[in-house]
């Protein structure tokens, strides 16, 4: 449901999404869309890959500072994941979607659908 939504509602910037997820919105989104990771582990290298693991599972406190790095305009994560959890009370954004599957997240600056 939610790349149907994102489809239907295209939103502006980069996204931040989950590794597992990351194929499938290649396939879905893409070339209109940039996915922040996908499977291609290798390509990223380990430093990427540690931060990005601790700060999605906040392990770390990094998860702000990679959205600001990269200026994410949004994110897409399965419900379960911590990342949502502090999105949802994160200054500066808001829940745009949710399902049973992803929840997506946006600035509050950015351009509503």
């Amino acid at each position: 449901g939610a790349a149907d939504y994102l489809l239907a509602n295209h939103l502006p910037g980069p996204i931040f999404n989950t590794y597992e997820q990351g194929g499938y919105l290649i396939w879905r989104l893409w070339p209109q869309d940039r996915v922040f990771i996908d499977g291609r582990a290798d390509f990223y290298g380990d430093a990427f890959m540690k931060r990005y693991a601790q700060a999605v599972t906040l392990v770390s406190d990094e998860l702000p500072q990679l959205l600001d790095q990269y200026r994410i305009a949004w994110t897409l994560f399965a419900p379960e994941r911590p990342a949502v959890q502090m999105l949802d009370h994160l200054p500066g954004w808001h829940r745009l979607y949710g399902d049973g599957v992803a929840v997506v997240h946006v600035r509050d600056d950015q351009t509503k659908p």
